[in-house]
């Protein structure tokens, strides 16, 4: 038998074979279907002559439903919560550029946890949308006060220079305009008060005859001093030397109350109210007028036993504290500026007074 042959003959075995097959399986189902057919008519020609007509079966209170093997099916998942994007926001960038350059600029991208959309967890996010976000969630600017305010140019960032600090300086040069006025309660002092007697006014020049004119004396101290061993002494500005001096000794019961005056009246004085006078003129040209402890002539400017001077004018032989005082008109007074204060300098301790004040305070 040839190879064709014997392929034709497998095949018709093989055709023959599933058609038997397919033959028997149809007849195990008819047979089936015929029995269930048969057991349905039967129990329903049972339940119709017993007047039941519901199919399902009645379980009497000795009776349990079967168990159906079936499991019930378990109630459906939630669906998991969508994750909630997180932004990182990065610190802003103070900009010396102004705001409307600022808020054209174009911002950098800034990092994001998209995976919720699709996106990896470290994606980037346009500036664009992050700056939305940021901008919803950032709270208001807290304005600079403007007294450290800092203000910004287009190239530069500075801030404004302070106030220059103005310092006041002292001059030495004689006060003209000063007047003085018997006001004691003005007269405050500005340094520290002097601790000694001291000469307050001189009137050198009046206009007409020289019968009113005065040297006074001042204790800023609080207590009351005794004159009796002190003396009065001058000395012209045109004299050859200190041995030409002049004096005046105090009376045996002088003294000066604490805050008080001491008047002397000198040359043709003619007025009232000094407490002592003394024919000795002053000088209208130059001359200095010294307070001393003793009633002994002074040995030179330098005698201890000084206690204050004055020297107005000009002349060869001044022998005051610091520089000379300048010369008042006349019917001028020079009077003390501060009336407890002495710095030792003429120039800065007395000024031209326009009216006298003998006995009172010269502002």
């Amino acid at each position: 038998m040839s190879t064709m042959a014997k392929k034709i003959l497998i095949w018709l075995c093989a055709a023959t074979g599933v058609y038997f097959g397919v033959v028997a399986i149809n007849g195990v189902f008819q047979s089936h279907e015929s029995k269930q057919f048969a057991t349905d008519s039967f129990g329903a020609s049972v339940a119709e002559q017993f007047g039941v007509t519901d199919k399902q079966p009645q379980v009497t209170q000795h009776e349990k439903p079967a168990k159906s093997s079936r499991k019930a099916d378990p109630p459906p998942e939630e669906p998991p919560p969508l994750p909630v994007p997180t932004f990182a926001i990065a610190a802003p960038v103070v900009s010396p550029e102004p705001a409307a350059s600022a808020a054209r600029s174009t911002p950098a991208a800034v990092p994001a946890n998209l995976s919720f959309s699709g996106g990896s967890s470290s994606q980037s996010q346009p500036a664009a949308s992050a700056a939305v976000t940021a901008q919803a969630a950032a709270p208001a600017p807290v304005p600079v006060p403007p007294a450290v305010q800092i203000q910004f140019s287009a190239e530069t960032a500075s801030s404004s220079p302070p106030a220059a600090v103005v310092v006041p300086t002292v001059s030495s040069t004689p006060d003209t305009s000063f007047v003085c006025t018997p006001d004691p309660e003005a007269a405050t002092p500005t340094q520290p008060v002097a601790s000694h007697l001291l000469i307050s006014e001189l009137f050198i020049d009046m206009d007409g005859a020289d019968t009113a004119e005065f040297v006074e004396l001042y204790n800023p101290t609080d207590q009351s001093v005794n004159l009796a061993s002190s003396s009065l002494q001058y000395l012209s500005s045109s004299s050859s030397g200190i041995d030409k001096i002049s004096k005046k000794n105090f009376t045996l019961h002088s003294s000066i109350a604490a805050k008080g005056f001491y008047l002397i009246g000198t040359g043709d004085y003619a007025g009232t109210g000094a407490d002592m006078t003394w024919s000795q003129a002053l000088g209208n040209a130059g001359a200095t007028v010294f307070l001393v402890g003793n009633t002994e002539p002074i040995t030179g400017a330098g005698d201890s036993d000084i206690i204050d001077r004055i020297a107005y004018g000009t002349g060869a032989l001044l022998l005051g504290e610091g520089t000379s005082v300048t010369l008042p008109q006349a019917g001028q007074s020079l009077g003390r500026k501060n009336m407890s204060v002495d710095t030792d300098n003429n120039s800065v301790d007395f000024a031209p007074c326009a009216s006298p004040t003998p006995r009172a305070t010269n502002l």
